[in-house]
């Protein structure tokens, strides 16, 4: 996910579910890339582990105005978006996008829906949309993938 994300120093990283297995992962390595990230998650609770992990800003997403909040804390828009949600989230967090340079990577629809994004709207705002699953990756690069976290997690990266 980091790397479909070509994560940078200097950019600002929305990540979804932050708490949850995956994004807390994603909140570290974004973080460990030199990004402000702005973690969203459901409930006290979840956003202060989020918080915990690294997160600069903290947004729950249950509330009505969640995308005004981030926008607010990213000055405007987000480089990129980690998209786990779907559904009206995956909506409200494309619109968050820089135009130009934004780049979305989609990995999940946890509410059961499909992302809203619509293909007119990636062209004319110029911005990428990216699909990641580790089933398309090859079993040598998964073991790959895995042996690095391991070797983050063990040196105290992760």
């Amino acid at each position: 996910m980091a790397r479909a994300a070509a994560l940078r120093a200097g950019d600002t990283v929305l990540v979804e579910a932050a708490a949850g297995g995956v994004g807390s992962l994603l909140v570290q390595l974004a973080r460990r890339a030199g990004a402000t990230v702005i973690g969203v998650a459901r409930g006290e609770r979840k956003l202060a582990v989020a918080k915990r992990l690294g997160a600069d800003t903290v947004i729950d997403y249950s509330a009505p105005d969640w995308h005004e909040r981030v926008r607010d804390a990213a000055g405007g828009s987000v480089q990129v978006v980690l998209e786990t949600t779907g559904g009206p989230v995956s909506a409200a967090a494309f619109d968050l996008l820089a135009a130009g340079t934004g780049r979305m990577v989609l990995y999940g629809t946890t509410s059961g829906q499909a992302p809203r994004v619509g293909p007119l709207a990636v062209y004319h705002r110029g911005v990428s949309v990216t699909g990641f699953s580790s089933t398309a990756l090859t079993a040598d690069q998964r073991a790959r993938l895995r042996d690095e976290a391991f070797t983050l997690a063990a040196d105290g990266g992760l």
